[in-house]
Protein backbone atom coordinates (compact mmCIF):
# COMPACT_ATOMS: atom_id res chain seq x y z
CA UNK A 1 0.00 0.00 0.00
CA UNK A 2 2.79 2.44 0.92
CA UNK A 3 4.54 1.54 -2.34
CA UNK A 4 1.41 2.34 -4.41
CA UNK A 5 0.89 5.67 -2.60
CA UNK A 6 4.57 6.55 -3.11
CA UNK A 7 4.43 5.69 -6.82
CA UNK A 8 1.24 7.72 -7.34
CA UNK A 9 2.71 10.65 -5.45
CA UNK A 10 5.95 10.50 -7.47
CA UNK A 11 3.98 10.39 -10.74
CA UNK A 12 1.86 13.34 -9.65
CA UNK A 13 4.92 15.34 -8.60
CA UNK A 14 6.70 14.60 -11.90
CA UNK A 15 3.61 15.62 -13.90
CA UNK A 16 3.14 18.76 -11.79
CA UNK A 17 6.80 19.72 -12.22
CA UNK A 18 6.54 19.39 -16.00
CA UNK A 19 3.48 21.66 -16.04
CA UNK A 20 5.03 24.20 -13.69
CA UNK A 21 8.51 24.78 -15.11
CA UNK A 22 8.40 28.39 -13.84
CA UNK A 23 6.96 27.51 -10.45
CA UNK A 24 8.97 29.08 -7.57
CA UNK A 25 10.99 26.83 -5.32
CA UNK A 26 12.00 26.47 -1.68
CA UNK A 27 15.42 24.87 -1.30
CA UNK A 28 16.46 23.16 1.91
CA UNK A 29 20.13 22.69 2.80
CA UNK A 30 20.55 19.31 4.46
CA UNK A 31 22.71 19.26 7.54
CA UNK A 32 23.61 16.63 10.10
CA UNK A 33 22.55 13.02 10.08
CA UNK A 34 19.22 11.37 9.28
CA UNK A 35 17.19 12.92 12.13
CA UNK A 36 18.38 16.45 11.37
CA UNK A 37 17.87 15.85 7.65
CA UNK A 38 14.26 14.79 8.29
CA UNK A 39 13.52 18.06 10.10
CA UNK A 40 15.03 20.16 7.29
CA UNK A 41 13.12 18.22 4.64
CA UNK A 42 9.82 18.41 6.54
CA UNK A 43 10.13 22.18 7.07
CA UNK A 44 11.08 22.75 3.42
CA UNK A 45 8.19 20.65 2.10
CA UNK A 46 5.77 22.41 4.43
CA UNK A 47 6.83 25.91 3.36
CA UNK A 48 6.69 24.88 -0.30
CA UNK A 49 3.16 23.44 0.10
CA UNK A 50 2.00 26.59 1.91
CA UNK A 51 3.18 28.75 -1.00
CA UNK A 52 2.57 26.57 -4.07
CA UNK A 53 6.31 26.22 -4.57
CA UNK A 54 8.53 23.28 -5.49
CA UNK A 55 10.62 21.77 -2.64
CA UNK A 56 14.21 21.03 -3.73
CA UNK A 57 17.25 19.74 -1.88
CA UNK A 58 20.36 20.63 -3.91
CA UNK A 59 22.99 19.15 -1.60
CA UNK A 60 21.17 15.83 -1.12
CA UNK A 61 22.80 14.36 -4.23
CA UNK A 62 26.25 15.83 -3.54
CA UNK A 63 26.87 15.28 0.19
CA UNK A 64 29.08 12.29 0.92
CA UNK A 65 29.10 12.39 4.73
CA UNK A 66 26.80 11.24 7.54
CA UNK A 67 25.28 8.40 5.46
CA UNK A 68 23.68 10.95 3.13
CA UNK A 69 24.23 8.83 -0.04
CA UNK A 70 22.43 5.88 1.60
CA UNK A 71 19.65 8.14 2.92
CA UNK A 72 19.20 9.55 -0.59
CA UNK A 73 19.07 6.08 -2.13
CA UNK A 74 16.75 4.43 0.42
CA UNK A 75 14.74 7.16 2.13
CA UNK A 76 14.79 10.39 0.12
CA UNK A 77 14.96 8.75 -3.32
CA UNK A 78 11.97 10.64 -4.71
CA UNK A 79 12.95 14.15 -3.60
CA UNK A 80 14.01 16.68 -6.20
CA UNK A 81 17.67 17.76 -6.04
CA UNK A 82 17.99 20.36 -8.80
CA UNK A 83 16.61 23.86 -9.12
CA UNK A 84 13.93 24.48 -11.77
CA UNK A 85 15.57 25.34 -15.07
CA UNK A 86 16.41 29.00 -15.49
CA UNK A 87 15.73 29.92 -11.85
CA UNK A 88 18.17 30.96 -9.16
CA UNK A 89 18.16 31.68 -5.43
CA UNK A 90 16.60 35.04 -4.56
CA UNK A 91 17.11 34.96 -0.78
CA UNK A 92 18.70 32.91 1.98
CA UNK A 93 16.94 32.34 5.28
CA UNK A 94 19.10 31.35 8.27
CA UNK A 95 16.92 29.79 10.94
CA UNK A 96 17.32 31.05 14.48
CA UNK A 97 17.69 28.07 16.82
CA UNK A 98 14.30 28.67 18.47
CA UNK A 99 11.11 28.33 16.43
CA UNK A 100 10.11 31.36 14.41
CA UNK A 101 7.74 31.42 11.41
CA UNK A 102 9.67 31.46 8.15
CA UNK A 103 9.03 34.58 6.05
CA UNK A 104 8.47 33.21 2.55
CA UNK A 105 9.99 34.66 -0.58
CA UNK A 106 9.90 32.86 -3.95
CA UNK A 107 13.07 30.93 -4.81
CA UNK A 108 14.43 30.98 -1.29
CA UNK A 109 17.14 28.85 0.30
CA UNK A 110 16.72 27.54 3.87
CA UNK A 111 19.59 26.93 6.29
CA UNK A 112 19.17 25.59 9.80
CA UNK A 113 17.94 22.62 11.79
CA UNK A 114 14.19 23.41 12.07
CA UNK A 115 13.81 21.09 15.07
CA UNK A 116 10.21 21.86 15.92
CA UNK A 117 7.08 20.21 14.64
CA UNK A 118 5.59 23.71 14.37
CA UNK A 119 7.47 23.99 11.06
CA UNK A 120 5.46 21.14 9.49
CA UNK A 121 2.60 19.93 11.70
CA UNK A 122 -0.24 21.31 9.58
CA UNK A 123 1.04 19.32 6.55
CA UNK A 124 1.93 16.23 8.58
CA UNK A 125 0.08 13.82 6.29
CA UNK A 126 1.73 15.10 3.10
CA UNK A 127 5.16 15.19 4.72
CA UNK A 128 4.82 11.60 5.97
CA UNK A 129 3.74 10.44 2.51
CA UNK A 130 6.77 12.08 0.91
CA UNK A 131 9.10 10.57 3.51
CA UNK A 132 7.74 7.02 3.26
CA UNK A 133 10.61 4.52 3.19
CA UNK A 134 11.70 2.76 0.03
CA UNK A 135 9.55 -0.34 -0.62
CA UNK A 136 12.67 -2.50 -0.18
CA UNK A 137 13.05 -1.23 3.39
CA UNK A 138 9.36 -1.69 4.18
CA UNK A 139 9.46 -5.28 2.88
CA UNK A 140 12.59 -6.08 4.92
CA UNK A 141 11.17 -4.60 8.13
CA UNK A 142 7.87 -6.44 7.71
CA UNK A 143 9.61 -9.77 7.06
CA UNK A 144 12.00 -9.44 10.00
CA UNK A 145 9.93 -7.52 12.57
CA UNK A 146 6.34 -7.97 11.43
CA UNK A 147 5.22 -9.43 14.77
CA UNK A 148 6.63 -6.46 16.69
CA UNK A 149 5.37 -3.88 14.21
CA UNK A 150 1.83 -5.25 14.27
CA UNK A 151 1.68 -5.33 18.07
CA UNK A 152 -0.42 -2.33 19.28
CA UNK A 153 1.92 -1.70 22.22
CA UNK A 154 5.27 -1.58 20.39
CA UNK A 155 7.51 1.33 21.30
CA UNK A 156 10.98 2.09 19.97
CA UNK A 157 13.60 3.60 22.26
CA UNK A 158 16.93 4.95 21.03
CA UNK A 159 19.49 6.17 23.54
CA UNK A 160 22.83 7.74 22.65
CA UNK A 161 25.77 8.33 24.89
CA UNK A 162 28.35 10.95 23.99
CA UNK A 163 30.24 10.87 27.25
CA UNK A 164 33.01 8.54 28.43
CA UNK A 165 31.04 7.67 31.56
CA UNK A 166 27.50 6.71 30.63
CA UNK A 167 24.96 8.29 33.04
CA UNK A 168 22.15 6.12 31.60
CA UNK A 169 23.73 2.72 32.20
CA UNK A 170 21.53 2.10 35.25
CA UNK A 171 18.33 2.27 33.16
CA UNK A 172 19.51 -0.11 30.37
CA UNK A 173 18.48 -3.28 32.25
CA UNK A 174 14.93 -1.91 32.69
CA UNK A 175 14.55 -1.43 28.95
CA UNK A 176 16.18 -4.75 28.11
CA UNK A 177 13.63 -6.43 30.42
CA UNK A 178 10.76 -4.78 28.56
CA UNK A 179 12.29 -5.84 25.24
CA UNK A 180 12.09 -9.48 26.33
CA UNK A 181 8.32 -9.10 26.70
CA UNK A 182 8.17 -8.21 23.01
CA UNK A 183 6.70 -4.76 23.47
CA UNK A 184 9.74 -2.54 23.07
CA UNK A 185 12.49 -2.32 20.52
CA UNK A 186 15.62 -1.12 22.27
CA UNK A 187 18.90 -0.14 20.74
CA UNK A 188 21.77 2.04 21.75
CA UNK A 189 24.47 3.76 19.74
CA UNK A 190 27.77 3.86 21.60
CA UNK A 191 30.20 6.55 20.60
CA UNK A 192 33.74 5.22 21.06
CA UNK A 193 36.52 7.76 21.49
Amino acid sequence: MIYIVSMLLMSFLSFTCALNANKPFVAGELTGQLGNQLFVIAATINLALDNNAEPVFPNLATRNDDNTPLNYQKVFYHLKTSFPQGQSISSIYNEPFDYAPIPYTPNMYLRGYFQSEKYFIHHKKEVLELLAPHPEITKYLQSKYGVLLSHPMTVSVHLRSYVDHDPYQKIYPQYVGLQEKGKEIFYCVEIIR
